[in-house]
């Protein structure tokens, strides 16, 4: 049987905050296998976010293990999550984090270089993914010449950019517009597939929450399939 690519086991997260305790997460479990895409909704503030910092090994929670491949989250230090992070996972924001002086093609040769991948390898790579999301003809523009979708499929070429098992996306398309939003989804979503990549998606639109192979609702710290 397939082993999940990416496993959350009664995670628990809190904040501190004037004084008081705020419970964010509180037994939270799921898997994502291999070339699977999960919706995660919820109301604004249930800790969508919360849950995918953790998934991606970017907060320790206060209880709970992360499984990713391999990797069991209990005794890393920053670096070993560092590296795990960068040889696995590709993280996509609602907000693009392009770097606004390099082109679109150097946002995306950027990471492959900083894992060792020559400039002409990493070039190839990010001319395929370019091409890919129908962007070759926008590959010398600089983010400030892109709409606001071609930003974000950038970014998406940039999180596949070393062949991650796993993707963490928090609101890819809360600032596009509808078409937009499902054209961007559906290359995103013919990738991950292509590429047999588990991915976890915290979205506001049903739409495309409905579309995926499975939707988790996040509610009062507590997850429920739906």
């Amino acid at each position: 049987m397939t082993e999940p690519a990416l496993a959350l086991r009664d995670i628990a997260q809190s904040f501190d905050q004037g004084g008081n305790t705020i419970d964010v997460l509180n037994g939270v479990s799921l898997e994502v296998m291999p070339g699977q895409i999960i919706a995660l909704v919820g109301p604004s503030g249930a800790g969508k976010t919360s849950l995918l910092q953790v998934a991606g090994l970017l907060d320790t929670p206060k209880r709970g293990e992360v499984n990713i491949l391999k990797f069991t989250s209990l005794g890393l230090n920053d670096a070993q999550k560092t590296l795990i992070r960068r040889d696995n996972m590709g993280f996509v924001y609602q907000s693009h984090y392009l770097l606004k002086e390099f082109t679109a093609r150097e946002n995306i040769m950027l990471p492959q270089m900083l894992s060792g991948i020559s400039t002409s390898q990493a070039g190839l790579r990010a001319d395929f993914l370019l091409e890919r999301m129908s962007l070759n003809h926008r590959s010398s523009h600089r983010p400030g010449r892109l709409s606001g979708g071609e930003q974000q499929r950038v970014a998406i070429g940039r999180a596949l950019a070393n062949n991650p098992k796993i993707l963490i996306i928090d609101e890819p398309t809360g600032n596009l517009d509808p078409i937009t939003a499902s054209s961007v989804f559906e290359q995103l979503v013919e990738l991950v597939k292509e590429n047999n990549i588990a991915a976890i998606i915290a979205t506001h639109n049903m739409d495309l929450a409905d579309r995926m192979d499975k939707k988790l609702t996040l509610n009062q710290g507590q997850i429920f399939s739906t």
